[in-house]
Formats: structure tokens, sequence, C-alpha cells
């Protein structure tokens, strides 16, 4: 049985999992065999201890809709959103503390690629990519895409270590060897939608 549910009849429908909320949920992430976090709406966050049964709801002191969640580890996690919103969190999502971006309300940060506890990226609706390097306890904001194209943005993130990676947006692919401060056009005219990294 799925985790999200509703109730139905002739006569009314009735939310029934996950309580206690109604808003609409964006993304869920599962630490463990126990846990999963889910955010949406209004600055929705849900947590779950107990595989699904009872949900408990986070404050996290927005309303932005939120968008992304992810985690590191069993402590470590983000949550990113509209408004150029990031959530941090250090001690399994029982609490969330907002970070700075300088991002314009407009602007949704709308994907997030971790490659562990301390460095991560973020990138935007838009043509911005964020990172840390500090477990998200400040960001770094790179506008990239308008020396390519200002009409594409980047779809995807990876990263191999903490100073190379490809962003995926189209034609041509980025590739940054300084850890995101600055990209380079690379690859053939053609559209690219999805990257995997082979071990050597």
């Amino acid at each position: 049985s799925g985790v999200f549910s509703i109730c139905m009849s002739k006569t009314e429908i009735t939310w029934q999992n996950p309580l206690p909320q109604g808003s609409r949920l964006y993304d869920v992430y599962v630490i463990g065999n126990d846990t999963a976090i889910a955010v949406g709406a209004a600055g929705t966050i849900i947590r779950t201890i107990v595989r699904g049964q009872t949900w408990e709801l986070i404050e996290s002191g927005i309303r932005k809709h939120l968008k992304t969640v992810s985690f590191t580890d069993a402590r470590h996690g983000c949550i990113t959103g509209d408004g150029g919103t990031i959530l941090m969190t250090y001690d399994g999502g029982s609490s969330w503390d907002k970070r700075y971006t300088g991002l314009p309300d407009s602007v949704s940060l709308v994907y997030q690629f971790f490659l562990n506890s301390t460095y991560g990226w973020v990138r935007s609706d838009e043509y911005h990519i964020l990172r840390t390097t500090d477990s998200g306890e400040t960001w770094e904001t790179t506008e990239y895409i308008d020396v390519f194209d200002p009409g594409r943005h980047a779809r995807l993130l990876y990263f191999t270590d903490s100073t190379n990676g490809v962003a995926l947006r189209g034609s041509p692919l980025l590739t940054t060897g300084d850890g995101g401060k600055t990209w380079q056009g690379q690859g053939k005219e053609s559209y690219y939608y999805d990257i995997h990294y082979l071990d050597s």
C-alpha cells in the first residue's frame, strides 16, 4: 500500500494519510527502514519514524512552497523551495534552519545534489547554481547560463568529487573543474537528457 491515501464514498472524501495535514506534497526522502520526510506547499514538512503509520508536522518557519528534500546521512538534510529557500537540518529533521541565499523571491530552487554532508549544490528554475562547502551553513551563487543560452537552464547536476562536475541543460553540456565557481560548454550540438558515471 502507498504512503499517501484517501478514503472515498458516495457522499464524502476523507483525507486518510499522512495526517495531520492535507497540503500538496512535492517530494519525499526515505532514511533507513523506518523514517521518511516529505515536503510540500506553504512550508509543509512532515515526518514519520514508524514506516508511514503515523506522521508528525514539523515547523518550518516559512510559508513558501518546498520542492525538494534529501539527506546525506541520518542527521544531515537539506530542503529547497520557492523564494530561493534553503533549509538545513543537523538533527535528522527534528528542526530546520533557514539559510541566506540572496536570491529574489521569484526564484525557485528545484534540484539538489550533495556529494557528502560537506559539499552540496542546488539549482534554480532560472539560471542559478548555488554551492556550499561547509555543510550548508553558507551558500555561494553562480549565474552561469547567460554566457551560453539564456533560454535554457540546467536540469541535472552531478559531481564526482568536490571540484569536478557537470550540469545538463540540453546542449552543450556544462562542466566545472573548480567546484562550480565557473562553467564551460562541452560536447556536441545535441540534446542531453541524462548522465551516469561508471567507476573506472
